[in-house]
């Protein structure tokens, strides 16, 4: 995937798992934030040494914990 889709799929996915979580649908809102997480670590791994990955890399550890906390909701509530 080029730089730009892995960075339009990034936002889309982003976008998409706060809709979700909004919807109350925790296992897909995941997903979406798991893809959104996957796409900026490729974005990390094409320019490893470059500003942009220190973005992407902060917005990356903050959707894996905002999954963290959905999957504590969900095993809180089951």
């Amino acid at each position: 995937m080029q730089e730009t889709e892995l960075q339009k799929s990034a936002t889309e996915s982003a976008f998409q798992a706060i809709k979700l979580e909004k919807e109350d649908k925790k296992d897909e809102a995941i997903e979406a934030f798991d893809k959104a997480v996957k796409c900026l670590l490729q974005l990390i791994e094409l320019h490893p040494n470059s500003n942009l990955s220190k973005i992407y890399r902060k917005q990356a550890d903050a959707y894996q914990d905002r999954i963290r906390v959905l999957k504590e909701i969900k095993s809180l509530i089951s």
